[in-house]
């Protein structure tokens, strides 16, 4: 069997996302979205998130494995503490708090019980390694 080669991979991971995003779309256009996060756990708007960051009283905590593409958040939030002089606070009054996990199965149980809101490990070199942990 020929092995592929890397641009060729390139390629099908972004076909895949593509299709995966307009797999989204098209469930929350019909509504799927809204049935299938339970309420209160859904996001806040953009307007309540400003205010309630504002105030001090909501960080959104994100966790990550390492990856270089995760650079560009970092960056933009002026490193993996929440700031007030991060972009995510000045330009949309989000204080953002990035967590560096690496061990997958530690994420996953950190999102589980609530101390993550958002689950990053969603990249595709990780992806075999979470499947074989599942197994």
């Amino acid at each position: 069997m020929a092995r592929m080669k890397p641009a060729g991979k390139a390629i099908i991971i972004v076909l895949a996302l593509a299709a995966l995003f307009g797999i989204y779309k098209i469930a929350d256009r019909a509504g799927l979205v809204d049935k299938i996060v339970p309420k209160g756990k859904q996001g806040k708007s953009t307007a309540s998130a400003k205010q309630s960051a504002k105030k001090g009283t909501s960080t959104l905590t994100l966790g990550i494995n390492t990856w270089g593409g995760y650079a560009g958040g970092i960056y933009y939030n002026k490193g993996f503490a929440p700031s007030t002089t991060s972009r995510f606070y000045t330009d949309e009054g989000i204080m953002v708090d990035i967590k560096l996990i690496d061990d997958f199965k530690a994420m996953r149980d950190a999102w589980k019980s609530g101390s993550l809101d958002i689950l990053g490990l969603a990249t595709a070199d990780s992806l075999p390694f979470e499947i074989v942990s599942l197994m």
